[in-house]
Protein backbone atom coordinates (compact mmCIF):
# COMPACT_ATOMS: atom_id res chain seq x y z
CA UNK A 1 0.00 0.00 0.00
CA UNK A 2 1.30 3.27 -1.26
CA UNK A 3 1.51 5.92 1.56
CA UNK A 4 -1.19 9.28 1.80
CA UNK A 5 -2.52 7.52 -1.13
CA UNK A 6 -5.49 9.82 -0.15
CA UNK A 7 -3.39 12.77 -0.11
CA UNK A 8 -3.35 13.24 -4.34
CA UNK A 9 -6.83 12.27 -4.72
CA UNK A 10 -7.98 14.57 -2.25
CA UNK A 11 -5.71 17.90 -3.57
CA UNK A 12 -7.04 16.94 -6.70
CA UNK A 13 -10.54 17.18 -6.02
CA UNK A 14 -10.30 20.25 -4.29
CA UNK A 15 -8.43 21.83 -7.16
CA UNK A 16 -11.26 20.60 -9.71
CA UNK A 17 -13.74 21.97 -6.99
CA UNK A 18 -11.97 25.38 -7.23
CA UNK A 19 -11.74 25.74 -10.70
CA UNK A 20 -15.31 25.30 -11.05
CA UNK A 21 -15.73 27.73 -8.86
CA UNK A 22 -13.29 30.38 -9.91
CA UNK A 23 -14.90 29.65 -13.56
CA UNK A 24 -18.20 30.18 -12.41
CA UNK A 25 -17.69 33.06 -10.15
CA UNK A 26 -14.60 34.97 -11.20
CA UNK A 27 -13.31 37.61 -8.87
CA UNK A 28 -14.09 41.23 -10.16
CA UNK A 29 -13.77 43.57 -7.42
CA UNK A 30 -10.37 43.67 -4.48
CA UNK A 31 -13.60 42.19 -2.02
CA UNK A 32 -14.00 39.37 -4.35
CA UNK A 33 -10.39 38.66 -4.43
CA UNK A 34 -9.93 38.83 -0.89
CA UNK A 35 -12.35 36.62 0.09
CA UNK A 36 -11.17 34.18 -2.46
CA UNK A 37 -7.64 34.50 -0.95
CA UNK A 38 -9.25 33.34 2.31
CA UNK A 39 -11.35 30.52 1.03
CA UNK A 40 -8.15 29.25 -0.96
CA UNK A 41 -6.09 29.80 2.72
CA UNK A 42 -8.94 27.82 4.66
CA UNK A 43 -8.63 24.67 1.72
CA UNK A 44 -5.25 24.70 2.82
CA UNK A 45 -5.22 24.75 6.14
CA UNK A 46 -7.90 22.09 6.13
CA UNK A 47 -5.54 20.04 3.57
CA UNK A 48 -2.54 20.55 5.84
CA UNK A 49 -4.35 19.49 9.07
CA UNK A 50 -5.65 16.20 7.42
CA UNK A 51 -1.97 15.40 6.96
CA UNK A 52 -0.81 16.48 10.12
CA UNK A 53 -3.44 14.06 11.90
CA UNK A 54 -2.37 11.14 9.34
CA UNK A 55 0.71 11.39 10.35
CA UNK A 56 0.47 11.74 13.62
CA UNK A 57 -2.13 8.33 13.49
CA UNK A 58 0.31 6.60 11.54
CA UNK A 59 3.62 7.46 13.95
CA UNK A 60 1.70 6.41 17.17
CA UNK A 61 0.93 2.88 15.07
CA UNK A 62 4.50 2.75 14.43
CA UNK A 63 5.27 3.39 17.78
CA UNK A 64 2.71 0.67 19.02
CA UNK A 65 4.08 -1.58 16.45
CA UNK A 66 8.34 -1.23 17.27
CA UNK A 67 7.30 -1.62 21.12
CA UNK A 68 5.25 -4.47 20.84
CA UNK A 69 8.34 -5.94 18.66
CA UNK A 70 10.90 -5.15 20.90
CA UNK A 71 8.46 -6.66 23.54
CA UNK A 72 8.20 -10.05 21.44
CA UNK A 73 12.53 -10.16 20.91
CA UNK A 74 12.84 -9.48 24.21
CA UNK A 75 10.86 -12.51 25.48
CA UNK A 76 12.21 -14.49 22.45
CA UNK A 77 15.82 -13.91 23.55
CA UNK A 78 15.03 -15.05 27.37
CA UNK A 79 13.71 -18.33 25.99
CA UNK A 80 16.95 -18.67 24.47
CA UNK A 81 18.85 -18.03 27.80
CA UNK A 82 16.83 -20.58 28.98
CA UNK A 83 17.96 -23.13 26.17
CA UNK A 84 21.50 -21.83 25.90
CA UNK A 85 21.88 -22.81 29.60
CA UNK A 86 20.76 -26.17 29.09
CA UNK A 87 22.87 -26.80 26.45
CA UNK A 88 25.82 -25.01 28.10
CA UNK A 89 24.79 -28.44 30.59
CA UNK A 90 25.10 -30.79 27.52
CA UNK A 91 28.37 -29.46 26.91
CA UNK A 92 30.24 -30.11 30.03
CA UNK A 93 28.65 -33.48 30.41
CA UNK A 94 30.00 -34.24 26.82
CA UNK A 95 33.34 -33.05 27.91
CA UNK A 96 33.25 -35.48 30.62
CA UNK A 97 32.86 -38.18 28.69
CA UNK A 98 36.09 -37.52 27.11
CA UNK A 99 38.11 -37.61 29.93
CA UNK A 100 39.39 -40.68 31.23
CA UNK A 101 37.62 -41.37 34.29
CA UNK A 102 34.54 -40.76 32.66
CA UNK A 103 32.09 -42.50 35.70
CA UNK A 104 34.58 -41.05 38.64
CA UNK A 105 34.09 -37.24 36.85
CA UNK A 106 30.47 -38.00 36.18
CA UNK A 107 29.46 -38.94 39.10
CA UNK A 108 30.81 -36.04 41.37
CA UNK A 109 29.48 -33.52 38.38
CA UNK A 110 26.03 -35.10 38.15
CA UNK A 111 23.05 -35.13 39.83
CA UNK A 112 19.76 -35.54 38.79
CA UNK A 113 18.77 -32.53 40.24
CA UNK A 114 20.33 -30.50 37.66
CA UNK A 115 18.90 -31.96 35.03
CA UNK A 116 15.25 -31.95 37.00
CA UNK A 117 15.30 -27.92 37.41
CA UNK A 118 16.77 -28.10 33.93
CA UNK A 119 13.32 -29.72 32.86
CA UNK A 120 11.03 -27.63 34.69
CA UNK A 121 12.40 -24.39 33.71
CA UNK A 122 12.04 -25.42 30.46
CA UNK A 123 8.25 -26.84 30.82
CA UNK A 124 7.94 -23.14 32.46
CA UNK A 125 8.73 -21.20 28.99
CA UNK A 126 5.82 -20.08 27.38
CA UNK A 127 5.81 -21.80 24.11
CA UNK A 128 3.46 -19.75 22.18
CA UNK A 129 6.14 -17.08 22.65
CA UNK A 130 9.03 -18.36 20.19
CA UNK A 131 7.23 -17.32 17.04
CA UNK A 132 7.36 -20.08 14.87
CA UNK A 133 7.01 -23.97 14.29
CA UNK A 134 10.74 -25.18 13.94
CA UNK A 135 11.42 -23.26 16.95
CA UNK A 136 8.50 -24.78 19.27
CA UNK A 137 9.42 -28.05 18.15
CA UNK A 138 13.31 -27.48 19.36
CA UNK A 139 12.57 -26.64 22.27
CA UNK A 140 9.99 -29.38 22.83
CA UNK A 141 12.72 -31.80 21.84
CA UNK A 142 15.34 -29.95 23.92
CA UNK A 143 12.88 -30.19 27.22
CA UNK A 144 12.25 -34.28 26.70
CA UNK A 145 15.54 -35.31 25.71
CA UNK A 146 16.28 -33.88 29.17
CA UNK A 147 13.92 -36.22 30.52
CA UNK A 148 15.36 -39.18 28.73
CA UNK A 149 19.06 -37.52 29.49
CA UNK A 150 18.61 -38.23 32.87
CA UNK A 151 17.57 -41.99 32.92
CA UNK A 152 20.32 -42.65 30.29
CA UNK A 153 22.83 -40.88 32.97
CA UNK A 154 21.71 -43.10 35.95
CA UNK A 155 21.55 -46.28 34.35
CA UNK A 156 25.40 -45.64 33.07
CA UNK A 157 26.55 -44.97 36.61
CA UNK A 158 24.99 -48.10 37.89
CA UNK A 159 27.27 -49.80 35.06
CA UNK A 160 26.70 -52.84 32.89
CA UNK A 161 26.44 -55.30 36.26
CA UNK A 162 23.20 -53.91 36.91
CA UNK A 163 21.84 -54.03 33.67
CA UNK A 164 19.57 -56.92 32.67
CA UNK A 165 20.90 -57.43 29.19
CA UNK A 166 24.30 -57.59 30.26
CA UNK A 167 23.39 -60.46 33.24
CA UNK A 168 21.45 -62.33 30.32
CA UNK A 169 24.53 -62.15 28.07
CA UNK A 170 27.35 -63.52 30.63
CA UNK A 171 25.33 -66.26 30.98
CA UNK A 172 27.08 -70.17 30.78
CA UNK A 173 30.66 -67.82 30.56
CA UNK A 174 30.72 -67.60 34.71
CA UNK A 175 34.45 -69.12 34.46
CA UNK A 176 35.55 -67.03 31.37
CA UNK A 177 36.55 -63.79 32.80
CA UNK A 178 37.96 -62.97 30.02
CA UNK A 179 34.92 -63.28 27.57
CA UNK A 180 33.04 -61.13 30.94
CA UNK A 181 35.41 -58.28 30.80
CA UNK A 182 34.85 -58.04 26.95
CA UNK A 183 31.10 -57.97 27.20
CA UNK A 184 31.18 -55.88 30.17
CA UNK A 185 32.93 -52.93 28.02
CA UNK A 186 30.79 -53.79 25.19
CA UNK A 187 27.53 -52.77 27.28
CA UNK A 188 29.62 -49.89 28.92
CA UNK A 189 30.29 -48.61 25.27
CA UNK A 190 26.49 -48.92 24.57
CA UNK A 191 25.28 -47.11 27.97
CA UNK A 192 27.54 -44.41 26.96
CA UNK A 193 26.58 -43.94 23.72
CA UNK A 194 22.98 -43.81 24.46
CA UNK A 195 23.96 -41.06 26.52
CA UNK A 196 25.84 -39.01 24.19
CA UNK A 197 23.18 -39.80 21.55
CA UNK A 198 20.62 -37.77 23.63
CA UNK A 199 23.76 -35.07 24.06
CA UNK A 200 23.29 -35.18 20.53
CA UNK A 201 19.96 -34.29 20.23
CA UNK A 202 19.78 -31.39 22.79
CA UNK A 203 22.94 -29.67 21.04
CA UNK A 204 20.61 -29.92 17.36
CA UNK A 205 18.16 -29.18 19.00
CA UNK A 206 19.33 -26.10 20.46
CA UNK A 207 21.25 -24.69 17.18
CA UNK A 208 17.65 -24.86 15.55
CA UNK A 209 15.94 -22.99 18.27
CA UNK A 210 18.78 -20.45 17.99
CA UNK A 211 18.94 -20.18 14.12
CA UNK A 212 14.63 -19.91 14.30
CA UNK A 213 15.13 -16.65 17.11
CA UNK A 214 17.76 -14.93 15.64
CA UNK A 215 15.81 -14.64 12.25
CA UNK A 216 13.13 -13.26 13.43
CA UNK A 217 15.26 -10.62 15.55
Amino acid sequence: MKKNGWAAPLATFIGLIAIVAFTKWPPDKSGDWSGWAQAVGSIVAIFGAFRISERQTRDAFASVANAQALADSAKRKSILAIAEAANDQVNNIDGIFSSKEIRANLSMAFHQSILDSMVGALSAVPFHEVGSRDGVLALLNIRDQFVFLGKSIEVFLDGPDKHSGFQENIKGYEDNIATIRQIRETFSGVLAGNVKVHLREINESYKILEKSINDMT
